[in-house]
């Protein structure tokens, strides 16, 4: 008799520990969510973000809770609103900690259960940003799930535009446009120079050295006078022709 009263309690822990198994399971194995928002890249119009927390997969008889953390940058958004979504009761947020919950006897897989709308701040400078539900842990009362979940946000219109690589090994004709710059340059300087050395020695007036200014050095030959034999030539040649006149102009007198 004490034999199979062993062995039924046996059986039964056995049974016992299958049914906490399967309701173990319920949650644990079969509760999936997922976070789906607008849009990732903000324009700089743009006022809002809106974040939806989706149950995609859940086994159990409906009776659910959430709770979870919100984290954002304060510097980006200015505030942040949970409303509770298909049938599930209304979301308690506290602001200041960050902390939001909610439940619901009717949860179903496969529905939009909240939607987290974020205020934008402006003149954002920042390339991106993250919002997170940090400790995000649903349960039925018997077992829970804990999940992590981050959205990333940019802004493009604050990220800088990649310059191009000027590296010289491969770009080979920054090298042939140096050079011929450099030589136009230079060929304009020198011929500038050129030319205004030569204006100024054009320009260069002798004046006549006089007094203690005369060079004193005496020169080794003797310089040939031609000024005083030019004189006397001349001398001659108008004596010549005055004589040649007055002897014409006496013949032509007719003597009485």
């Amino acid at each position: 008799m004490k034999k199979k009263q062993i062995i039924t309690g046996i059986l039964l822990f056995i049974v016992g520990i299958f049914a906490i198994s399967s309701v173990w399971a319920s949650v644990e194995d079969n509760c999936n969510v997922s976070l789906q928002t607008d849009k990732t890249e903000i324009d700089q119009t743009q006022k809002q973000v809106k974040i939806t927390i989706n149950l995609d997969s859940y086994d159990g008889d409906g009776f659910l809770g959430y709770e979870g953390k919100l984290e954002y940058d304060s510097n980006i958004f200015e505030s942040a609103t949970i409303t509770s979504l298909s049938d599930w009761e209304t979301a308690n947020y506290d602001a200041s900690t960050g902390m939001f919950l909610a439940t619901t006897t009717t949860a179903k897989p496969g529905t939009q259960i909240a939607q987290i709308t974020l205020d934008l701040k402006d003149n954002i400078t920042v390339g991106s940003t993250q919002v997170k539900i940090t400790d995000f842990t649903f349960a039925d009362g018997n077992t829970q799930k804990v999940f992590s979940k981050t959205v990333d946000y940019t802004f493009p219109y604050n990220v800088p535009e990649e310059q191009p690589d000027t590296d010289p090994e491969e770009n080979p004709n920054t090298n042939v446009l140096t050079n011929q710059v450099i030589n136009v340059v230079t060929n304009q300087v020198v011929n500038e120079t050129t030319n205004t050395t030569q204006n100024t020695v054009q320009n260069i007036t002798i004046e006549e050295i006089t007094g203690s200014n005369r060079d004193q050095t005496t020169a080794t030959t003797t310089i040939p006078q031609t000024g005083s034999g030019m004189g006397w030539i001349i001398a001659l040649g108008v004596i010549g022709v005055v004589g040649i006149a007055a002897y014409i102009r006496y013949r032509s007198i007719p003597l009485k």
